[in-house]
């Protein structure tokens, strides 16, 4: 581990040993898992691989994403070879002397804290460059680029200074490295493919979840299974969100999160509803169970296959972590106002067979993906929050179905509003076409 992860792994191991005497067993795992954390983030990099004595390794270790040439006015004052390579929160952040030889050029510029795979943000960040020189004349410019979680830049070489390549005498920290080298220099690289583990962790925590709740509605604890595609909620909007701070979405991402999605949120409480209700219908109940499962894949299907509008603000059609919140809501319903009686069963067919054509409709829903929680609110609006948090938390499964279905409903105001607008529209068209 490099000796700046030292002050931060450090005393979180020793928070753990300490509760673990104590008997704070919950602690324990807590400080264990931020020191674990620390200690991957900074630990040192692996081995060099084999190169001839004139190569220029790499001085970091993650994923290419842009290999351009340019000028480089600073260091090289001729066009260079700029090569991107951005460190997710597993990479080794530890960087290392591309080549062995000294220090020509050292150069701090405060800045910004953008994701650092963003294209603005090898400018705009704050950032780092050191440039490298051996003693035939061959040259490396390093610039360490700070992102944003990664928001400090710690550089231990200075001008003068002698380095060996691919050791940690280097620069270390930030989110992004750009070396460059001049532009008759042969690069060789290679972009990886492979998984993504931080945002993926959570997409499979979303199918633990949802299995989990398939086998508490066959045990009859159908509150239970409630509470696990809820605990699928939190995960699958987690993993989405992670992914795009870091940076880390993929094709495999996608697919995975929707055969997660169709789990949790489509065959889970499709099972919990024909177990509690729908099998005492003959025939038909089995059908709206599947009906529902149907229309909640051919929903994910064609989100991923034909979504191609970039109006993030709505679901073209009911989302299905919204439809599974329709079965969630009879069960607390049933659970806390009307325990024990049989009406509720009425509706239950005819709940799955409405959501079922709403997620394979184009009525949008407000997805909220736009929602920004940067920046000043007013001051009631925040008492207003403390407020709704509050009548949530003390009537939670009441609450729960009464903002399923006010959410329900809020589609069909907004795609009355929208045909409304398409109406007036082409009423006015018409209406200047007429004129002419």
């Amino acid at each position: 581990m490099a000796r700046e992860g030292l002050k931060y792994a450090v005393p979180m191991a020793a928070v753990a040993v300490l509760s673990a005497v104590l008997g704070y067993h919950a602690l324990v795992w807590t400080a264990a898992l931020f020191a674990g954390a620390f200690a991957i983030f900074f630990r040192l990099p692996a081995a060099p691989a084999t190169a001839g004595n004139g190569a220029i390794l790499s001085p970091a270790g993650g994923f290419v994403i842009e290999v351009v040439r340019e000028e480089e006015p600073v260091f090289f004052k001729t066009p260079a070879q700029r090569i991107s390579i951005f460190m997710s929160p597993l990479d080794v952040h530890v960087n290392t002397a591309p080549l062995t030889g000294s220090v020509r050029y050292a150069e701090y510029r405060p800045g910004a804290f953008w994701r650092a795979d963003r294209p603005e943000a090898r400018l705009q960040n704050e950032r780092m460059s050191v440039g490298f020189e051996t003693e035939t004349g061959v040259k490396c410019l390093a610039t360490q680029v700070a992102g944003w979680l990664a928001r400090r830049i710690v550089c231990d070489v200075r001008v003068g200074d002698t380095v060996r390549r691919r050791r940690p005498d280097g620069p270390c920290g930030g989110a992004a490295v750009n070396p460059a080298e001049p532009q008759k220099w042969r690069s060789r690289f290679s972009i990886r493919r492979g998984v993504y583990l931080l945002p993926s962790l959570f997409t499979l925590a979303n199918l633990f979840f949802g299995f989990y709740a398939i086998i508490l509605a066959f045990r009859g604890h159908y509150v239970a299974a409630c509470m696990a595609i809820i605990c699928s909620y939190v995960a699958d909007i987690l993993d989405g969100r992670i992914a795009r701070l870091t940076g880390t979405t993929s094709e495999f991402g996608v697919e995975f999160d929707s055969l997660a999605d169709l789990v949790s949120f489509c065959v889970a409480p499709a099972l919990m509803l024909y177990l509690r209700w729908l099998h005492d219908i003959p025939k038909i109940g089995w059908v709206c169970a599947f009906v529902f499962v149907a229309c909640g894949a051919i929903r994910l299907a064609r989100f991923n296959a034909y979504d191609t509008t970039h109006d993030t603000a709505y679901f073209n059609g009911f989302s299905t972590p919204a439809a599974a919140g329709g079965a969630i809501s009879l069960v607390f319903l049933e659970h806390r106002i009307f325990p024990g009686q049989t009406h509720v069963s009425v509706i239950v067919p005819w709940l799955c067979i409405v959501l079922s054509f709403l997620m394979v409709s184009n009525i949008r829903y407000p997805s909220f993906k736009n929602l920004k929680l940067e920046g000043r609110i007013p001051a009631r609006l925040l008492i207003a929050i403390v407020f709704f948090v509050f009548i949530f938390v003390s009537k939670f499964y009441v609450a729960f179905a009464a903002l399923f279905f006010v959410y329900l409903l809020s589609g069909l105001f907004v795609q009355l509003a929208f045909l409304k607008s398409v109406r007036d529209a082409r009423r006015i068209q018409k209406e200047e076409m007429s004129t002419r």
